[in-house]
């Protein structure tokens, strides 16, 4: 009878130990997937902390890059009402009583153009930018007595360096041209 007792005790030692073992896993496990969760919540609440501080910065920004009517819009495209005169005034665009912040696909394309008349020594030339018709944008240069066609937001560059020579060769006041990059020429007004 000792044999049949052995046998089945080394058979419920083994269960026990197997039970014990996956009891074991299934707390490790859980233990890690709450950690886990854990660090992950606090980095998103970190993110998103911070987030919200970039957000007020941006807000708070001071540095505005263009006027629409009396209000102005900063480097981060959020519309503020203070004054800044070195800001570029748009026309063209309509903004809500409450909105904060300009459309970002118009204002990323808006930036780029100001980079580009940075670049290109130009920002402090132009006194305002007319972008009414987003495929016949017009900028006026009032001290040159010139406006500016360069048409739609493509090949800025290449539009403003050829504009920039045209400037340095016209000294008449006229509309410069430069929509289609292969076809730039000067119209000179009639009086």
């Amino acid at each position: 009878m000792e044999k049949k007792t052995r046998k089945k005790s080394a058979v419920l030692t083994t269960l026990i130990i197997i039970l014990i073992t996956i009891i074991i896993i299934a707390v490790i496990f859980i233990v890690s997937v709450y950690l886990m969760n854990i660090t992950e919540e606090n980095q998103y609440k970190k993110y998103s902390e911070e987030q919200q501080e970039i957000e007020i910065i941006q807000k708070e920004n001071n540095e505005m890059l263009f006027k629409i009517n009396d209000v102005y819009i900063n480097e981060y495209g959020y519309i503020k009402t203070s004054i800044d005169s070195s800001a570029i005034p748009l026309e063209g665009i309509k903004l809500e009583d409450n909105q904060e912040q300009i459309q970002s696909t118009l204002f990323e394309k808006l930036l780029i153009l100001y980079e580009t008349l940075t670049i290109n020594d130009l920002i402090n030339k132009v006194s305002k930018i007319d972008v009414s018709d987003l495929e016949n944008i017009e900028i006026y240069v009032d001290s040159e007595n010139k406006i500016i066609q360069i048409g739609n937001f493509e090949n800025l560059n290449a539009k403003f360096v050829y504009a920039k020579k045209i400037m340095e060769q016209e000294k008449a006041q006229g509309t410069i041209f430069v929509k289609d990059i292969n076809n730039v020429y000067f119209r000179e007004n009639i009086l």
